[in-house]
């Protein structure tokens, strides 16, 4: 961290004899002699060290006269966790002295002091050696995996994660016997068939089994008792003139049952009312019906709202996050900006400067945005800065003082603890020569601690992701990173995953290709989605390629791979072939569901997949299209983006059913058939939806 690497800490017996504790700094009537002092190194920075540590630095203090001297030091200012040897010496002619100093923090916080050396030279004036620590707090290491016992090394300064077979809890009441099994937490499946068949039998996580009476006797007449019997099918009793019931109209009251019939007393015409649409404002009821006369619902494939921002910044348009109420975030060209379910802006952030916005996760109420070397915790109600860190106090000390130094985050996934993951890569600049080093970065879970988790060498992880038993997925890349991660150049590529200790083979490297940028996502069992080939790894590294030998010359155009229903889709280009296809293929061993061809060709984007399976695809020429789980086209629809073809495009579907498409300075809602589906962006894996921790 803050301090040099290798140097031997003092033996104990050694260590008593030279230290003197911080607290001796009595002034001391010293002899006269002539001579002439010189000290080496007047100014000591131990970083960032950690309590429990206790890292030696060391100066000389010379003799440069032709007498002896008698010298004596004293340790003043905040010298707790201070200590130093020896405390006095005789120097003879030209003789010198090796100091060291000990830092060693009891608590969190900046420790200045100085080391005054004085001597018995004639009006000779004290010489000093500033002292400078930062005590960090042990992090807690917790990766929110019941399966890992999570400790962190001080000696390596490092979070180590080892799965232990041991009895564990998923925390669902659908499943028994729950055990740790190479770090992952499994359970069997709790039997919840009551052997009626007048009900629907299934498990809620939380409330258990539930039996649900089944929906196919219902006649949709609310005056009416609708009974299943089991040997003698459904029967539907008529419910007695006067029992309340619900005419499901807007505006109507006091709904009673007459003649086997809901009826409603009309409310006055005018009286205001609730359609359910939050975007419509001055509902009110109009010949019976609830409506808006200033709002128009829109219809599957119309437009919903189009919002103007601020141009969008570098990889936004790869990553809009969506939380449960709808709001969309986005990074843009001066920082970060949300736009709530009805097209409203509701706040910007321009002070925090570019977001890589590619790499942005989310938590809770609680966006984290890297911005060059620093990740920021972003409040989403307001877009208020909560706090910052910069990554660049993990990596190693840079001693050159010519030497311009820059770091650059390139992607974060978020752990289950909240803690969180993230690749950097740092540049070195001096007078000699350039150089380039690739980083993991673990950052505890208040994002108040950075730690190096792994050295990548001339390598950069251009993608990160977690798996099931919160082991790290990474592409790595050859060389420099690109200026954007929409640059178009071949470079080696290959797909590593950094297994948890104690299970085997869960480390592995894959073969190294060279193709266009890839992308990555996890299946439901760990598999990796590879977007070169197209490819799946399984948990033990054994690769399948689905589409082409990975350096076929077929064009993968798709980023993540986005899986649904036991289905992945990619969209790939076959030359001579100019328009790309949407391919739909079996998540297990890859056979072919459908190959449909699209209207034109795309940006690389991945596509977006609904809670029915229908599939969402946009193309250069801003044409929407929507495919059924069959492959047949069930919308085709232009979009109303000038900026064509387009450059860059993101999608992402709402709870309600809106495609939101981020491309150029527009952010668009365009009405869906249905909500998001459990689709795999490497960042939220199971959704992007920003209450997930993945």
């Amino acid at each position: 961290m803050g301090h040099p690497r290798g140097r031997p800490l003092l033996g104990r017996s050694l260590l008593a004899s030279l230290l003197v504790l911080a607290g001796c700094n009595a002034e001391t009537q010293l002899g006269r002699g002539t001579g002439r002092l010189r000290v080496e190194r007047t100014e000591v920075d131990f970083g960032r060290v950690f309590v429990g540590l206790a890292p030696i630095e060391a100066t000389t203090i010379r003799n440069l006269g032709v007498a002896p001297l008698q010298v004596e030091l004293q340790l003043v200012g905040e010298t707790e966790g201070y200590a130093f040897g020896p405390p006095d010496a005789v120097l003879g002619p030209g003789g010198s002295l090796d100091v060291q100093v000990l830092f060693r923090p009891r608590r969190a916080g900046l420790r200045d002091a100085v080391l005054r050396v004085v001597s018995d030279a004639p009006g000779a004036s004290t010489a000093t050696i500033a002292l400078s620590a930062m005590g960090v707090d042990v992090p807690d290491c917790e990766d929110g995996n019941g399966c890992t016992v999570d400790t962190f090394n001080i000696e390596t300064e490092r979070c180590v994660h080892t799965a232990e077979s041991l009895p564990c809890n998923d925390f669902s009441v659908c499943t028994a016997s729950d055990t740790c099994v190479e770090g992952i937490c499994r359970g069997s499946n709790v039997d919840c068939d009551d052997g009626d068949s007048c009900t629907d039998d299934a498990c809620d996580p939380e409330a258990g089994c539930v039996h649900i009476p089944t929906g196919r006797c219902d006649d949709g007449n609310p005056c009416t008792r609708d009974i299943c019997d089991p040997d003698g099918g459904c029967r539907h009793e008529q419910l007695s003139d006067g029992f309340p019931c619900d005419d499901a109209e807007q505006c109507t009251s006091i709904d009673v049952c007459f003649r086997g019939v809901c009826r409603g007393v009309d409310i006055p015409e005018g009286t205001p009312c609730d359609d359910g649409d939050p975007c419509s404002l001055a509902e009110r009821c109009i010949s019976g019906e609830c409506q808006d006369p200033s709002y128009t619902p829109p219809n599957v494939g119309e437009v919903a709202f189009t919002a103007t921002v601020a141009a969008v910044g570098p990889g936004a348009a790869e990553n809009v996050i969506v939380d449960r109420n709808d709001t969309a975030y986005f990074g843009t060209a001066t920082g970060i900006a949300a736009v709530d379910q009805c097209g409203e802006m509701l706040w910007t952030n321009d002070e925090v400067g570019t977001p890589a916005f590619w790499a942005a996760v989310s938590l809770p109420g609680i966006l984290t945005v890297p911005v060059e070397g620093r990740l920021f915790d972003i409040d989403s109600r307001d877009g208020s800065v909560i706090r910052s860190l910069d990554v660049d106090t993990a990596l190693p000390v840079v001693t050159a003082s010519t030497a311009t130094v820059t770091t650059r985050i390139l992607d974060v996934a978020v752990r289950n603890s909240g803690a969180l993951v993230a690749s950097a890569v740092r540049t070195v600049t001096t007078t000699a020569a350039t150089a380039t080093a690739g980083y993991l970065i673990e950052v505890d879970a208040l994002h108040t601690t950075a730690m190096r988790m792994r050295d990548l060498g001339p390598q950069h992880a251009s993608r990160v992701a977690l798996d099931l038993d919160e082991s790290v997925v990474a592409i790595l890349r050859d060389g420099a990173p690109t200026a954007t991660r929409t640059a178009t150049v071949s470079r080696g590529e290959r797909v590593v995953r950094l297994g948890i200790e104690g299970v085997a083979d869960g480390t592995w490297s894959s073969f190294e290709v060279a193709t266009l940028r890839s992308d990555l996502a996890l299946g439901e069992e760990g598999e990796v989605l590879w977007a070169a080939g197209f490819t799946r790894i399984d948990r033990r590294g054994q690769p399948t390629p689905f589409i082409a030998p990975p350096n076929d010359p077929q064009l993968i155009r798709s980023g993540s791979p986005v899986t649904g229903r036991d289905v992945m889709y990619v969209v790939i280009r076959r030359p001579p072939e100019t328009n790309d296809r949407l391919v739909a293929l079996t998540s297990t061993d890859g056979p072919t569901r459908f190959d449909l061809e699209l209207p034109g060709p795309t940006i690389q984007h991945s596509p977006a997949v609904d809670a029915a399976g229908r599939v969402y695809v946009v193309t250069a020429d801003a044409t929407l299209v929507i495919v059924s789980p069959a492959g047949d086209v069930l919308v085709q629809a232009a979009l109303p983006l000038d900026a064509t073809p387009l450059e860059g495009v993101a999608l992402t579907l709402t709870t309600r059913g809106n495609l939101l498409i981020a491309a150029g300075d527009r952010l668009l809602a365009v009405k869906g058939l249905d909500g998001l589906a459990n689709s795999s962006w490497p960042r939220h894996r199971r959704d992007n939806l920003s209450t997930s921790h993945r």
